[in-house]
């Protein structure tokens, strides 16, 4: 039976019930990304291990037996947050036929760290299509028949944009009017939310406005893009000469477009490529060279928008979660 410690366990080795050596953890000067300094991961652009404050957060891993290095797995979280979100660095012997035996050992290791240090909702897990730095995940079939073995459920799959901004700036339309958030208040742009995510075509905005609610799924919604990176002036309303509502456009500081989105009562007319124009202006004025986005595959409206933009599709993402209210982590963890 194979004995499996997630911890500091440099130091440490775990028997089997023979007293043969098992697998074992090891975390804190060894990086599952390059098998060096853990800084690694942020020069990578992930932030696993070090927070906005310059905490060093210790949560790389790595699966071993015998001294033979079998997998890695690494936590993630939002540089301003503390708490684990998704796991990353994700690997295991892929070719080998015992990988899904050998991952649901690991996995449920990991899940219930991470809710020691935290976690409580759900955790996440990402596979880019094509592999992609600095992750590289080759066999994503076998990635997600893992996943799927452990719990995690396909949220969403979204295509993946970028641009160069420069090249992707366009006069912004006289049809609209546009406000900063500054200038409307927190009050008006939360009601936008609510009013926005109504009919959407995003399969996850869709899945937590029916779980929670409109009004705090645009509570939640707006702290979490407000983890992303907001600048004075950046998120803006836009409205007809009427003073009609027709949507909003939310870049963050992080080159990623955190929301773009029409009003319900106001879809059909075009609007959508005055907003992302809006929004490719706002960022190129403020000296952003290069943004990325993300669109549902089912958002067909916003991909022919990127599109029209001059917007370039450079792959797709499947976002997995394991819910950790579910019965069958209720169960492993007890």
């Amino acid at each position: 039976m194979l004995a499996l410690k997630l911890g500091d366990t440099t130091e440490k080795q775990e028997y089997n019930d023979d007293n043969s050596p098992s697998r074992r953890w090891r975390t804190g000067d060894i990086c599952p990304h390059c098998w060096a300094d853990c800084t690694c991961c942020c020069c990578a652009g992930l932030s696993a291990t070090v927070t906005d404050q310059g905490e060093y957060l210790p949560w790389c891993f790595l699966l071993e037996e015998v001294h033979q290095i079998l997998g890695t797995i690494a936590y993630w979280t939002l540089p301003s947050l503390s708490t684990p979100t998704d796991m990353i660095l994700m690997e295991l012997p892929w070719e080998r036929d015992d990988f899904i035996p050998l991952g649901a050992q690991m996995i449920p290791h990991a899940v219930r760290h991470m809710q020691e240090l935290g976690a409580r909702e759900q955790i996440g897990h990402i596979i880019d299509l094509p592999p992609v730095s600095p992750q590289w995940q080759y066999f994503p079939e076998r990635r997600a028949a893992l996943l799927t073995d452990c719990g995690f459920a396909l949220q969403r799959e979204t295509l993946r944009w970028e641009c160069h901004v420069d090249a992707a700036v366009q006069v912004t339309s006289s049809r609209l009017l546009f406000r900063s958030l500054e200038d409307v208040g927190e009050a008006a742009f939360l009601d936008a939310l609510e009013r926005g995510t109504a009919g959407t075509l995003d399969r996850r905005l869709r899945q937590e406005r029916d779980q929670v609610g409109a009004a705090q799924q645009a509570k939640d919604l707006m702290t979490l893009l407000q983890h992303f990176g907001h600048a004075p002036g950046w998120w803006q309303l836009a409205y007809t000469p009427t003073e009609e509502l027709v949507g909003f456009v939310i870049p963050c500081t992080n080159a990623t477009v955190g929301y773009i989105g029409v009003l319900p009562e106001q879809r059909g007319q075009g609007y959508i490529d005055a907003l992302l124009a809006r929004l490719t202006q706002t960022v190129a004025t403020a000296g952003v060279s290069q943004m990325v986005a993300d669109t549902d595959i089912a958002n067909t409206p916003m991909a022919n928008a990127f599109h029209r933009a001059g917007w370039r599709q450079r792959g797709r993402r499947q976002e997995y979660a394991l819910h950790l209210s579910s019965e069958r982590i209720a169960n492993e963890s007890a």
